[in-house]
């Protein structure tokens, strides 16, 4: 396989997300009348549900403020993300300060959503708070960010991060792998409070790698009460592959935040292990949900592949290519670019399908759904985008530096 020319690479993330993925949300997502955004859209946008997901609201508010904040953003993305946020704390938070998970077109109740993923609104809302912090230093984003991270924490002390299918006391990755990154953004934008994030990212970065089975070297989406591996049952033998690689480049933010460079260490022989599971040889692309120990796997989103697992997978690569530039992540990188644009790039429509067959046929042509809104697939390409160009930019450094020899 040909070596990508990053600067290229770049240039092509950058522009489907300006000239497509940006527009499509913007024109279809955004509710006019009562404001928030819609989160369930057909393959062109149609609403096909005028319910609204709030955890997905909150991460369309982030990207539209992530957008502004990067340099690609216009005097509509700015309103439609505060906006956002004046309907989701108007309409979806509770007395408590929790979020619900959703509301009604107009705001007022709506269904009960899906409950295993009940706390994600609160996590979702912090992140965002901190990105709508840097766009505008209202004291109210920030006040909100970390009211929201608190009641995220809240929640995973009395057991998990409200999924359903978790047993009671069950510690799960997914869950110290929002709240490191949550906390790192809302000390990234906004500053800490008598050393509240600092201490949560440290004491996230000290669980993290307890998810990393010694002996099969697989990231478990899940550890005991006890902290203890349940390899007797599917539950506790599940992966989440797209976390896999999630996590890394989550901690690695974070650990570059705090200057943990030990940690930072670790990230890329890490992010080796899991490409050593996640890819499927037969088909191409990468598994969605597997078993650890290679049993037949009956968690949801089995026996599919998701756009998620795959920009996740592009990002964790991107990052530890940064880290290193070692070829070997670019050379994994262009593999699963190249699934990932063929198979999930829409060409009738802007935005990406959601899921494909182990094969790459689509099995959901909808562009929104209560998982999918304009978060994991724009997300990706910025970040690739940037982080693709810092790596050109130091490979060149570096080559520059050789052809000079040292110093007389």
């Amino acid at each position: 396989m040909a070596m990508l020319d990053l600067k290229k690479t770049a240039e092509r993330y950058e522009r489907e997300l300006t000239d497509a993925i940006a527009p499509f949300w913007a024109e279809h997502a955004a509710d006019p009348v009562h404001g928030g955004f819609y989160t369930n859209l057909c393959r062109d946008g149609a609403v096909f549900d005028p319910g609204k997901n709030v955890w997905m609201m909150w991460r369309d508010i982030y990207m539209f403020a992530k957008m502004c904040n990067v340099g690609f953003g216009k005097p509509e993305y700015a309103r439609l993300a505060e906006q956002g946020f004046d309907f989701c704390v108007r309409h979806a938070r509770g007395g408590d300060g929790r979020y619900r998970l959703y509301v009604a077109a107009d705001g007022g109740e709506g269904g009960a959503g899906f409950p295993m993923f009940r706390a994600m609104a609160d996590v979702y809302a912090a992140i965002a708070c901190a990105e709508l912090y840097r766009l505008n230093p209202k004291e109210e984003y920030r006040r909100e960010g970390f009211s929201a991270l608190r009641v995220y924490e809240e929640s995973m002390r009395g057991g998990g991060s409200g999924k359903r299918f978790m047993p009671a006391g069950a510690k799960e990755l997914g869950a110290y792998m929002h709240i490191v990154y949550a906390a790192a953004e809302l000390l990234s934008a906004c500053g800490d409070e008598d050393g509240y994030c600092q201490g949560v990212i440290t004491d996230a970065l000290v669980e993290i790698p307890k998810f990393r089975h010694p002996q099969l070297r697989r990231w478990l989406g899940m550890r005991g009460a006890d902290g203890e591996f349940d390899l007797a049952t599917s539950m506790g033998r599940m992966i989440a592959t797209g976390h896999g690689f999630e996590v890394m480049w989550f901690a690695g933010y974070a650990a570059e935040i705090v200057g943990d460079a030990e940690f930072l260490k670790r990230i890329p022989a890490w992010t080796r292990e899991v490409c050593g599971y996640a890819f499927d040889r037969k088909y191409g692309g990468l598994f969605s949900m597997q078993d650890a120990l290679d049993l037949p796997c009956c968690m949801p989103g089995a026996g599919t592949k998701q756009w998620w697992t795959h920009t996740e997978a592009l990002l964790g690569l991107a990052y530890s290519y940064k880290l290193t530039l070692d070829p070997w992540f670019l050379e994994r990188f262009a593999e699963v670019d190249e699934w990932t644009w063929r198979n999930f790039r829409d060409p009738g429509f802007p935005e990406w399908f959601g899921a494909v067959a182990p094969g790459g046929e689509v099995l959901c042509d909808a562009k929104g759904t209560p998982a999918k809104a304009f978060f994991h697939l724009p997300r990706c390409l910025w970040f690739c985008a940037k982080w693709l160009r810092e790596a050109a930019e130091m490979a060149e450094r570096e080559k520059s530096e050789k052809k000079s020899g040292p110093a007389c």
